[in-house]
């Protein structure tokens, strides 16, 4: 067996290389242009690896005659074995699994060489090479000079060389040569099935093995082998497919200090309390977060006396937190139980026990109580988190004392009562505060963060109108510079704070909801070039909309809707936000047309221009084509909207109401597929006939197309969706019978020509609230089958010809508010049981769910990446 030659190398214009089938070895080249060549250059070569072949052939091995003289002594019998080539291109350690032997019983692991060679034999248990002292002894490798194996006269595994101490992923001991530490993470996302050729057993000979990491493997049995690594002190099993049945041999695990087991499956299939790992007396960290488990035993956790570091975060536990249970864990520096759903009342004495707490998270659970008293004796604590539960009070001065808090974080609480800037002032060492939706009431001095020299993040979100941030209340110069700004609904004075015109950092700022009247703060834009997020929505800023002089690269979010802000866009709009993911201007006094670079930002998901005063045509839309919701709804665009040639393959909500857009609905092949739930087209001068690929939009939930000029006969196409409205039209025949009306909640095609009876399929769906089919020129009686409609709330059917009498059927509508058989041929009485109903009443739950948003905007839950 040889190598490839070198020289080959360089060939600089070498456009093809096959060497199939030969006997090469070695590493394959991976210079110029054999950096290019795929497997098919080197397959039959079964003495070769590298990083440039990334195929999994299972290969025979040529039959030749070899003399006995020429033949490897540790060549292997292919007529006893399967040989298989196993390289990996991009594996952390880019391992180049050089043989796997599958045969005979028993497991064993063999390594390669420094070239990130490493072999794995499935054949005899006494080939072997961890030997029963734990000491690594090579099996095959390349020489350093690059000499081929059957030449060197210490192939075979005596190569003093091939030292596999120095092997990648490998770490020994400098003295005994003992292996101490194997970091083998991540590698089943290059070889998938690296957890069925591995058996835990391999790892026995290694009893002096110190750390060892199998995360990202996909196992999901085999670690009862572990308990004999008696010296073993780091295990990380995390991001596997474990469960309970591995406690035991975990268990014996006495030397161990770090144990990971995060994101397997030990709640899925409870087998076994959970944990049982008592006799772990030395443990100082244990991540057990992300497995479902919905009970776990804190008494047993609560014999861990050396432990520092414990989270149970992202599981499912239940019910009251025993936090008595595990006080005998003073040395607790790190306690996580957030994402949750654990209750009740936390007591201030529960907490005593941890004086050397350092970070509390108990986020994204239901525990109620007042618990911040209890937090001021952890004068240790750095991060403190509550967001997300019921905790009330309010804040206590003994807070002050938390010198070191880095991060304080009671979002989404009931905490009341007055924001103490004499309390904020004293936490000098924070980097992070949230403390927004609460009920916190009265006024907050902002200059109380004046000398918080490390602060990144203040968010202050306030869920009513009796709180209010002063920023102006003092001369003072921040000694801060943020990243994320939050004061939104914060009666800010109707000013701009002054305090950011000496802020350069920022990435989110939200300034809603606050009632300031001054000219939009270009100035703003300008000083933040890093800026991603900007909301001002629901202020009074006039002005223009102006970006200069440099674009805003990294922003992905503008909302700048319900304000006063004048003039046209600027023509190269989607150059100044070439990033932006949503830009929301709605609710303005913009005008002109809009500009066509728009469409130049590849990125953009959501655009709402509603409410302007914009005009011109927008054909040139048909090329945003990532967009999820185009919302140009209340403008005066007018001209032909729809082409044959709009690619939306991901457009979920399309508004274009009241504007002045002309034509019909052609043939769009592209609507077929994409997952729209909304379509409003309404007041509009649109004509022609109702497509029936609207039939496809399998996800089309509102359907309204009221007050244009469509024409022609209804088919069951529109009925499929939950709201419909048709209404003032020139459409006409008989209302179809359908049978895909069971999702209907909303009807209407009021003020249109439709003739014929009122069809009993239309009044076959449960859900339905709303049937106005008024001033049309429907006739015959009204269906006893109407009073199967429990739900119904309003039914509109004046201005017909229905006739006969009024059904009592009627009464049993439980549910009705408003109905009206006005300008009929109704005769005969007027049921009794009439006066029974309560009409008038409005449910409060009953809307239009057309003007309800069907989406969840991104930008809802971009603060939490900050």
């Amino acid at each position: 067996m040889v190598k490839i030659p070198a020289q080959l190398i360089e060939l600089t214009f070498l456009a093809t290389f096959n060497f199939f089938p030969n006997h090469l070895s070695g590493k394959a080249h991976d210079k110029l242009q054999f950096g290019t060549f795929d497997e098919r250059s080197y397959i039959g070569n079964h003495g070769l690896c590298g990083p440039f072949i990334h195929s999994f052939d299972i290969v025979e091995e040529p039959s030749t005659s070899t003399s006995n003289e020429e033949k490897d002594e540790d060549a292997i019998d292919m007529e006893e074995a399967k040989v298989a080539l196993i390289p990996v291109k991009r594996l952390k350690l880019a391992f180049c699994w050089k043989r796997v032997v599958v045969g005979g019983g028993g497991v064993s692991l063999v390594e390669g060489n420094r070239d990130w060679e490493v072999a794995l034999t499935m054949a005899t248990p006494g080939e072997g090479k961890f030997e029963g002292n734990g000491e690594v002894i090579p099996w095959v490798s390349d020489s350093e000079d690059g000499e081929d194996e059957g030449e060197n006269e210490n192939a075979g595994g005596n190569d003093p060389q091939s030292d596999c101490c120095s092997w990648e992923r490998v770490t020994c001991n400098h003295t005994t040569s003992h292996v101490i530490e194997l970091p083998l993470d991540n590698v089943y996302y290059d070889l998938p099935f690296f957890s069925s050729l591995v058996n835990m057993s391999m790892f026995q000979p290694l009893k002096e093995l110190r750390i060892l990491n199998l995360s990202y493997n996909g196992f999901d049995a085999g670690s009862e082998s572990l308990a004999r690594l008696e010296k073993l002190e780091i295990l990380d099993l995390s991001h596997n497919s474990l469960d309970e049945s591995i406690m035991p041999s975990l268990g014996g695990l006495t030397s161990l200090k770090k144990l990971i087991l995060s994101q397997n499956a030990f709640g899925i299939y409870p087998k076994q309390g959970f944990p049982n790992l008592s006799n772990l007396s030395g443990l100082e960290y244990l991540d057990i977060r992300g497995n479902y488990i919905q009970k776990v035993s804190f008494r047993l956790l609560g014999r861990l006396s050396s432990l520092k570091y414990l989270d149970l975060s992202s599981n499912s536990l239940e019910g009251p937190l025993p936090l008595h249970e595990i006080s005998n864990l003073s040395k607790l520096e790190l306690l996580i139980l957030e994402d949750n759903s654990l209750n009740g009342t936390l007591r201030v004495q529960d907490l005593k026990s941890f004086a050397n707490l350092q970070i509390l998270d108990l986020g994204i659970n239901e525990l109620d109580g007042s618990i911040l008293p209890g937090l001021c004796a952890l004068n240790r604590l750095q991060e403190v988190d509550l967001s997300y539960n019921k905790f009330e009070g309010s804040l206590p001065p003994c807070l002050q004392n938390l010198t070191s808090l880095r991060v304080l974080d009671l979002s989404q609480n009931k905490f009341n009562g007055n924001v103490s800037s004499y309390v904020i002032a004293g936490l000098r060492s924070l980097e992070y505060i949230d403390l927004s939706h609460n009920q916190f009431m009265g006024s907050f001095s902002f200059s109380s963060f004046g000398n918080h020299s490390k602060l990144d993040v203040v968010k202050f979100v306030s869920d009513n109108d009796k709180f209010e941030i002063e920023t102006e209340d003092a001369v003072w110069v921040p000694n801060f510079q943020l990243k994320v700004l939050v004061l939104s609904n914060c009666n800010l004075n109707k000013k701009i704070p002054q305090f950011l015109l000496q802020q350069w950092q920022l990435k989110v700022i939200d300034l809603s909801h606050n009632k300031l009247k001054e000219r939009f703060p270009a100035w703003l834009l300008a000083n933040n070039t890093r800026l991603e997020f900007l909301s001002l929505r629901n202020n009074s800023l006039i002005g223009q909309f102006h970006i200069q002089p440099y674009p805003l690269e990294k922003a992905i979010h503008v909302d700048l809707s319900d304000n006063q802000i004048e003039g046209q866009l600027q023509e190269n709009v989607g150059k100044q936000f070439p990033h932006l993911i949503s830009l929301n201007l709605s609710k303005n006094a913009f005008e002109g047309s809009l500009p066509a670079s728009i469409c130049d930002i590849t990125n953009l998901k959501e655009l709402d221009l509603s409410f302007n005063n914009f005009s011109g045509e927008v054909g040139f839309t048909a090329r945003c084509t990532n967009l999820d919701v185009l919302d140009l709804s209340n403008n005066n665009f007018h001209g032909e909207f729809f082409s044959t040639h709009y690619q939306w393959s991901v457009l979920e909500a399309l508004r274009l109401s009241d504007n002045k857009f002309t034509g019909s609905l052609p043939n769009i092949k592209s609507f077929k597929s994409f997952s729209l739930s909304s379509f409003d087209i309404s007041n509009n001068y649109m004509s022609g006939k109702i497509p029936r690929w609207i039939g496809n939009l399998t996800w089309l939930q509102i359907l309204d197309m009221r007050n244009n000029s469509f024409e022609g006969e209804l088919t069951c196409e529109p009925f499929s969706v939950t709201y419909l409205d048709l209404s003032h039209n020139f459409l006409s025949g008989s209302l179809p019978s359908c049978s895909n009306t069971g999702n209907l909640e909303q009807i209407h095609l009021q003020e249109n020509n439709f003739t014929g009876s009122l069809p009993e399929a239309l009044l076959n769906s449960s859900n339905l609230l709303a049937l106005n089919v008024r001033d049309n020129r429907l006739s015959g009686k009204i269906p006893n089958m109407i009073a199967e409609l429990s739900n119904l709330r309003v039914l509109l059917l004046g201005g017909n010809n229905l006739s006969g009498s009024i059904p009592k059927q009627l009464c049993q509508l439980q549910n009705i508010s408003l109905m009206d058989l006005s300008s009929n041929a109704f005769s005969g009485s007027i049921p009794r049981c009439f006066y029974n109903i309560t009409f008038g009443k409005m449910r409060p739950n009953y809307q239009s769910i057309a003007e309800t948003s069907i989406y969840l905007p991104f930008w809802t839950w971009i603060y939490d990446y900050y």
